[in-house]
């Protein structure tokens, strides 16, 4: 006579394991060293049973205190940021945008001059 399956767990979901999320999220796992929203989202990882970020999106455990940051995302409203602040941070962007333009457009006119000179 066959055992009866355990209550609460569904035995057709494949066992995900916590070695298995780090090899399939690599970066989460190395973030989750060092922060507890991604600890936080690896763990839903594993607790949703496929190891799938849908699943972890679609969790309706609301009983858990997890829950609410579930998604590797503190609830609620983000920072809020008086005109200044926004300007400096406006600021800030576009030199950093524009630091990036000028650094692939050096890129690409290295990469021209090696076609020219026979180096591609």
């Amino acid at each position: 006579m066959k055992p009866a399956p355990k209550e609460g767990k569904d035995r057709s979901v494949p066992e995900v394991t916590v070695a298995t999320l780090r090899a399939k999220y690599p970066g989460l796992a190395k973030r989750a060293e060092s922060s507890p929203l991604a600890a936080i989202k690896l763990h839903c990882l594993d607790c949703a049973g496929e190891g799938t970020i849908g699943e972890v999106d679609r969790c309706e455990t609301a009983g858990c205190p997890l829950h609410p940051f579930r998604m590797g995302r503190r609830p609620g409203p983000g920072r809020q940021l008086t005109e200044e602040q926004r300007k400096a941070a406006g600021d800030r962007l576009a030199a950093a945008r524009a630091a990036r333009i000028a650094e692939d457009q050096d890129m690409d006119d290295d990469a021209a001059g090696d076609e020219v000179w026979g180096r591609a």
